[in-house]
């Protein structure tokens, strides 16, 4: 997310803390305060597609659920957001794997994202993108599975979190096998 520091900010942080925003991007007080803009602008933003009867997503790249910091602390609170109604839907596009415990980090991050949902629909990855190494091939390395045996795991560990579904990129024609198919059927 890219956010633009606006005269607002400033302003902001010289009501609050005089003198000028800290030259470190990464200061806990400034960062804190970008928080919080982009939270009222993510809320504003969720209540006008409400009124014109659009729902509102929102997806995470690279979820990792020991470093949790930039989901939420300072680019968005998702949790907060997420129990305030802002999110009609959430998308877990890929999970920080481990590769020494594969199934019990994927239950784990599930179960987080689950317990913090709000009222959201929540939607993780059966992916054979493997960019972030995190996709089908990086489950069939770890577990010594095929690639159809890891793809019906992953669905079945989204199904036993409560998800509304799975999230499967759609770029490429032909990127699921037919043994992966089968395994989602």
């Amino acid at each position: 997310m890219c956010v633009v520091v606006g005269p607002d900010y400033v302003a902001e942080w010289k009501a609050k803390y005089g003198g000028e925003p800290p030259d470190d991007p990464k200061d806990a007080r400034w960062l804190g305060l970008v928080s919080r803009h982009v939270h009222g602008y993510l809320r504003a933003f969720s209540e006008r597609c409400h009124a014109r009867g659009v729902r509102f997503n929102v997806a995470f790249t690279g979820f990792d659920i020991a470093d949790r910091h930039a989901f939420e602390t300072y680019a968005i609170d998702w949790k907060a957001l997420a129990a305030e109604g802002v999110f009609d839907g959430v998308y877990v596009l890929n999970i920080k794997l481990d590769a020494a415990d594969p199934w019990t980090c994927t239950r784990q991050v599930y179960q987080y994202v689950m317990a913090h949902r709000g009222k959201a629909d929540v939607y993780f990855p059966v992916s054979t993108y493997d960019f972030g190494h995190s996709g089908i091939p990086s489950y069939v390395k770890a577990t010594g599975l095929s690639a159809g045996e890891v793809a019906k795991r992953l669905l079945s560990l989204a199904r036993e979190a409560g998800a509304r579904g799975i999230v499967m990129e759609c770029v490429d024609y032909g990127n699921y096998t037919p043994e992966i198919c089968e395994a989602l059927r």
